[in-house]
C-alpha cells in the first residue's frame, strides 16, 4: 500500500510546450494509445548500446557497449566499443576509437581514432583526432591537441595550445 499522508493522482491531460509557447494538450488516455504504437528505435548493429538524441550512434555497425546522449553524439561511430558521449556533438567524428568518455558540448568532437581519453567540459579536447590516455577537465582545456598523448589538463583552457605535446600536466586557467 501507499505510505500514510501521501496521495497521488494521475494527470488527465498533458500540455506540451516548445520554447515557452503552448504547443498542444493531449489526454492521458490518448497519450497512452500513441505510446503503445511507438516502436523503439534499435541502435543499428552491436550489442548493449544506448542512444538518446537525434542521430546519436546513428552510424554504428558492430560496436558494443556504447552510450550516446545528445544531438549527433557518437554519430559516426562504427566499430569502437566502450565509449560514452554526453552532449551535442560529443565524440561525433569517432569511428574506431575505443574507451573514450566525453561529456560536454563538442567534447572530443574531432576524435576519429582517439582512445582511452576522459574529457569533461564544453569544447574540451575539441581538436583531438588520435590522441590517447588524456585526462581533461574544463571548458576548452587541451582544445588544440591533435595527436598528443598522456596529458592531464584541469581548468579553463588549460593546455589550450598544446597541439602534439605528450606527458604534460597543467592545472589552472590557460
Amino acid at each position: 500500500g501507499k505510505p500514510s499522508g501521501i496521495r497521488t493522482t494521475e494527470a488527465k491531460y498533458w500540455t506540451y510546450f516548445i520554447q515557452d509557447e503552448e504547443c498542444f494538450t493531449i489526454s492521458t488516455k490518448r497519450l497512452r494509445e500513441k505510446l503503445v504504437k511507438l516502436k523503439p528505435r534499435r541502435v543499428p548493429g552491436g550489442d548493449n548500446n544506448t542512444s538518446i538524441g537525434y542521430e546519436a550512434l546513428g552510424g554504428n555497425t558492430t560496436a558494443d557497449n556504447n552510450t550516446a546522449v545528445g544531438y549527433q553524439a557518437l554519430v559516426a561511430n562504427t566499430t569502437a566499443d566502450y565509449n560514452t558521449a554526453v552532449g551535442a556533438y560529443a565524440l561525433d567524428a569517432n569511428t574506431t576509437g575505443p574507451q573514450n568518455t566525453a561529456v560536454g558540448y563538442q567534447a572530443l568532437t574531432t576524435a576519429t581514432t582517439a582512445s582511452s581519453n576522459t574529457v569533461v567540459g564544453s569544447y574540451a579536447a575539441g581538436l583531438t583526432t588520435t590522441g590517447q590516455y588524456n585526462a581533461v577537465l574544463g571548458q576548452a582545456a587541451l582544445y588544440t591537441n591533435t595527436t598528443g598523448d598522456n596529458n592531464t589538463a584541469i581548468g579553463f583552457k588549460s593546455l589550450y595550445l598544446a597541439t602534439t605535446a605528450n606527458n604534460n600536466t597543467a592545472v589552472g586557467y590557460e
